[in-house]
């Protein structure tokens, strides 16, 4: 069962990144809850939707920079 709540360090694990850029999207807007007296948790929602939402996909940035490269 996935948990709905996730600590900061466990966010940076499943999403394979790093603290900065974890902190990158939280000043981005994903959104962080901070329990009185707990440490500050990511719901896993939240977290799926954001990387959803900012997902690259690299065949459309190869077609825009071979678009640009054919213009130049």
């Amino acid at each position: 069962m996935t948990p709905l709540y996730c600590t900061i360090r466990q966010a940076i694990e499943l999403t394979g990144t790093n603290k900065k850029r974890l902190n990158e999207w939280i000043k981005d807007g994903l959104p962080i809850y901070r329990p009185p007296g707990k440490t500050a948790l990511v719901r896993v929602a939240d977290l799926d939707e954001y990387i959803r939402q900012h997902r690259v996909d690299v065949q459309v940035i190869s077609d825009m920079v071979d678009s640009l490269l054919r213009r130049a």
